[in-house]
């Protein structure tokens, strides 16, 4: 599994075993002490005497050692974690897994709709906008030959020419790309007014709608190019090219698998760990890859330690509180904070999923030059070479050959 194969990112070094597990532990400890604080007699009655200048140092050792172990146990489990997040542990048959995945599914339904739109509006509008610009110029060349000295037109509201350009316009002050239906039909429009009025002759209105449809033209192609880019950004970084996983968190994971496969054809758990020691040697771009692993890490903790301490009081607080204004604002908060944890933890993933990629495609050739390989010289020879490797690397099978490259300055 991708997130597996993650794992091997990071050690337990201090900073990133800090940052990302032990931190959140003793938040959430120091939390779940102010509660019990509040709400539990036996417990406060411990804790006031720790309060005072003379509180016990080995009290307090014992509790740093005790989260300190809790923490090394989430960071063992981290892994895990990232795992139930993404909907790996999820029955695929159960009605949660079929809910979650249905949900996905509209998503990525919703994303793909919005990126192919916007790029049939961008290429649309890319090929017939030299067509327009030829037809509104053949228009005023007609217009000034047959209607010399002829000018009705005033811009008002009412006319269907004024009224298509009013509707460009309103889309460009709310920054929204114009429909090309749109963009046709002020075309067409201004189009026919041009070619019954001499646009050099007052008023000016003409001359000015004209100039300003030019302009607008050239913002709806370079706004619709725009977001194409930027949907086929958000696509690729979000969703996988095959099944939808059951959450986005898990979606994300799987856009990681799928771009180097369908680019390359190189299966990343295969080949991260082999690619990783490479990269060590470019410290600056691995010391952040390290950092934005990280930053999941102490989300994805801090989701589960929220949700676990959500369902703990809730399930303890009749029992033990005395305050229902405490049981409200944990039932209420305590979702709300592990749904923003989530959230926040999917966006990190989201960033360092394209740190991976960008790995990938930076460094993959110097994969292939640890291996002893030469270096393809298409595309279409490297995606060979990576589909035979991956035969050889996960099941040796033995009618693949590769021919390996000898440096002819090595020695024997």
């Amino acid at each position: 599994m991708l997130t597996t194969v993650l794992d091997r990112l990071t050690g337990l070094t201090s900073k990133y075993f800090v940052l990302g597990a032990f931190v959140p532990v003793l938040v959430f400890g120091f939390l779940n002490g102010v509660i019990l604080y509040l709400e539990v007699g036996w417990f406060r009655a411990w804790a006031e005497p720790q309060l005072s200048v003379a509180a016990r140092a080995v009290d307090v050792v014992a509790t740093l050692v005790g989260l300190a172990v809790v923490a090394y146990v989430l960071w063992g489990l981290s892994g895990f974690l990232r795992q139930v997040l993404e909907g790996q542990h999820l029955r695929r048959e159960s009605r949660l897994a079929g809910f979650l995945r249905g949900a996905q599914l509209r998503r990525f339904r919703a994303a793909r709709h919005e990126y192919q739109h916007a790029r049939d509006a961008a290429a649309g509008i890319a090929a017939a906008k030299p067509h327009w610009v030829d037809q509104l110029v053949d228009a005023a060349i007609k217009g000034n030959e047959a209607h010399a000295g002829r000018n009705s037109y005033d811009g008002q509201p009412g006319n269907a020419a004024a009224d298509a350009l009013a509707t460009l316009r309103r889309r460009r002050e709310r920054a929204e790309p114009p429909e090309p239906l749109e963009v046709q039909t002020a075309v067409a429009e201004l189009g026919k007014v041009l070619a019954e009025n001499d646009i050099d002759t007052a008023p000016a209105a003409l001359e000015r709608d004209r100039d300003d449809l030019y302009v607008l033209l050239d913002y709806a192609e370079d706004e619709w190019a725009a977001r194409e880019a930027a949907l086929g950004g958000r696509l690729q970084a979000r969703f996988g090219a095959g099944a939808v996983a059951a959450t986005a968190f898990g979606n994300v994971g799987e856009s990681m698998q799928s771009y180097t496969l369908s680019r390359y054809r190189l299966n990343l758990p295969t080949f991260w760990s082999r690619l990783q020691p490479l990269l060590q040697k470019h410290q600056e771009f691995y010391a952040g890859l390290q950092d934005a692993k990280v930053q999941v890490d102490f989300l994805v903790s801090c989701v589960f330690l929220s949700a676990l301490t959500t369902v703990f009081w809730v399930v303890a607080l009749p029992f033990w509180g005395d305050s229902v204004w405490l049981l409200l604002a944990v039932l209420v908060l305590g979702p709300l904070i592990t749904w923003g944890f989530y959230l926040a933890a999917t966006e990190n993933y989201v960033a360092f999923g394209e740190l991976v990629r960008t790995s990938v495609d930076l460094y993959r050739f110097e994969l292939l030059d640890a291996l002893h390989l030469n270096r393809p010289r298409s595309l279409r020879d490297e995606r060979l070479l990576w589909n035979a490797m991956q035969l050889v690397a996960s099941s040796g099978q033995p009618w693949v050959d590769l021919g390996y490259r000898h440096d002819d300055t090595a020695k024997a």
